[in-house]
């Protein structure tokens, strides 16, 4: 809640700046009707060029691809990910409502999960997690896992699933970060 309303407020606080700054501008150019303000429609069309503003800069000021090396706790180990951080993540299990972590099967060195073929260490942590995607729908299952970062550790379900994702292990939710 509190990162979100700061989100909220800074995203606010600067699209009334920008529209506080064309209004100063448009004062000091003289184009300003005298005495009687601006008009609605005024604002409008300078609220339209502040929202396009911002949604430039946040479509190209975040264009790069933003790698997270993640080590993943184990019961044998840990296995060294590199993972694509993804803002449009949204999957979670619904039990816990724990966000999910979609990577390769032989990132981790097992096989894509199935009731039948759960290795035993991972079997009392086993999470069916429903899942919409491009693809369509279906049934994904993944194991609840300690991700460690180089600032901190994260709880989170581990969902292994063959897919390819662009030269990476897999994708992590943008949240968890």
């Amino acid at each position: 809640v509190v990162r979100s309303t700061a989100v909220f407020t800074a995203v606010n606080l600067g699209l009334g700046g920008m529209i506080s700054a064309m209004c100063s501008w448009l004062r000091l150019s003289g184009l300003e009707p005298s005495g009687q303000g601006l008009e609605p429609l005024t604002l409008i069309v300078f609220g339209l060029i502040a929202g396009l503003i911002s949604l430039l800069y946040s479509r190209f000021g975040r264009a790069k691809e933003r790698e997270v090396a993640v080590t993943v706790k184990l019961p044998d180990g840990g296995k060294r990910l590199r993972l694509l951080s993804d803002s449009g993540d949204l999957l979670c299990e619904p039990i816990s409502g724990k966000p999910v972590v979609v990577v390769k099967p032989s990132a981790l060195g097992i096989d894509e999960l199935t009731p039948e073929n759960v290795p035993e260490p991972l079997r009392m942590s086993l999470r069916a997690i429903p899942c919409e995607s491009v693809a369509g729908k279906r049934l994904i299952y993944g194991f609840a896992a300690v991700l460690v970062t180089d600032r901190r550790e994260i709880e989170a379900v581990v969902a292994p699933v063959g897919s390819d994702f662009g030269g990476y292990d897999g994708i992590i939710p943008e949240t968890l970060l």
